[in-house]
């Protein structure tokens, strides 16, 4: 049994294969010929990057309640991330779709009327960068994961149930896919053939009806070239930065392997005997954990000199004073070593002659007592 995905949003933008003519409205409006959609195989994004493949068979495309949906569908600038409906109608709407909808090839063609003043000057003014030159229909359908081929072309799935929304205006190049060819707002643009393309522009889900309405206009999107461009770039970027991470990973274990367990050694008694310092000085309590031999040498001459000022001195300036009082200290541990021992030294002398003494004075009460 094949997999069918339910009411699933597609948002495909389609060029024209005729000139479209604009004719103006007695209201100020503009009425144009349009193929807002076609049927064929077309591929869409899913959400993690999949491709898939998709059929809009004619079968589908063409029924007569998917085509009912189309008429009076309201016209939008840009996809709106709600379906327009009664209640944000007023809000998104610039014009309808008419209702001369019918099939033409394997287009849906029909009569489109603008009627909101802003949009009908986007439409009319071919000097503006961000002209409204292409068509994208946002429509719900079920997707059928039924593979096959039609016409040659393979696809994945087939929609089915195709129930438009709305039609939403765009600029040429419109979509993040990217667009080949846009749609002809004169006859002066040429007569030539056009190939439509059709791609998802966007998912959208159904969102909470109280939430604010985003409509995706000609800035939220960049053309297929500025998106490839930016692309290579990012990844140009990326690669340079892997590049650099790599080498800098090399020369830290190269730097890693080639400390010898004797310099290691020595690091570690230059360092215990700055911490020995410290704490001759500043008293046994000093902690020297997380700090750096710079940070407890000035710790340690900002306590022993309080008069002298540090503020801005270098290392070497604050390691020089450092050594100066190490080599005090050293010299004073040293001296008192030299008196307590001498100290020690007279206290024994002392205690020898008083038993040297003593044991005189026994012989001679001895020999006073034989005699």
């Amino acid at each position: 049994m094949s997999e069918i995905l339910k009411k699933q949003r597609r948002l495909d933008i389609q060029t024209a294969p005729v000139d479209m003519k604009l004719q103006r409205t007695p209201q100020g409006g503009l009425m144009a010929r349009a193929t807002p959609t076609r049927c064929g195989v077309l591929e869409y994004t899913y959400p993690g990057g999949k491709k898939v493949r998709e059929l809009r068979h004619p079968d589908e495309v063409f029924r007569s309640d998917s085509l009912e949906s189309l008429r009076g569908a309201p016209i939008t600038v840009g996809h709106p991330n709600v379906p327009v409906d009664a209640a944000n109608w007023q809000t998104l709407a610039k014009g309808h779709v008419g209702d001369d909808v019918h099939q033409d090839g394997k287009f849906v063609a029909a009569k489109v009327r603008i009627q909101d003043a802003a949009t009908v000057e986007r439409c009319i003014d071919a000097t503006r960068p961000d002209r409204l030159v292409e068509m994208s229909c946002g429509y719900d359908a079920d997707v059928e994961f039924t593979p096959g081929v039609w016409q040659g072309e393979r696809y994945d799935a087939v929609q089915r149930n195709i129930r438009y929304n709305h039609v939403a205006l765009g600029p040429r190049n419109w979509g993040r896919a990217g667009n080949e060819v846009g749609l002809r707002l004169d006859a002066q643009e040429g007569s030539e053939d056009i190939t439509p393309y059709t791609y998802l522009v966007n998912h959208i889900d159904q969102a909470d009806p109280a939430a604010p309405v985003t409509v995706l206009d000609a800035k939220d999107f960049v053309s297929k070239a500025d998106h490839e461009k930016a692309l290579g770039v990012k990844e140009s970027k990326i690669a340079e930065l892997e590049a650099k991470l790599a080498s800098q990973t090399k020369r830290a274990d190269s730097a890693e392997a080639q400390i010898a367990p004797a310099a290691l050694d020595v690091l570690v008694a230059e360092r215990q005997s700055i911490v020995d310092t410290a704490r001759s000085v500043i008293g046994k309590e000093f902690k020297a954990d997380g700090k750096s031999a710079h940070a407890i040498r000035l710790e340690v001459v900002t306590k022993a000199r309080p008069s002298m000022k540090f503020d801005g001195k270098s290392e070497a300036y604050v390691a020089g004073v450092f050594e100066t009082l190490a080599a005090s200290e050293a010299a004073a541990t040293a001296s008192h070593e030299k008196v307590s021992t001498a100290k020690t030294d007279s206290t024994s002398a002392d205690k020898v002659g008083t038993a040297f003494d003593g044991m005189i004075k026994d012989l001679h009460g001895q020999f006073q007592e034989n005699k």
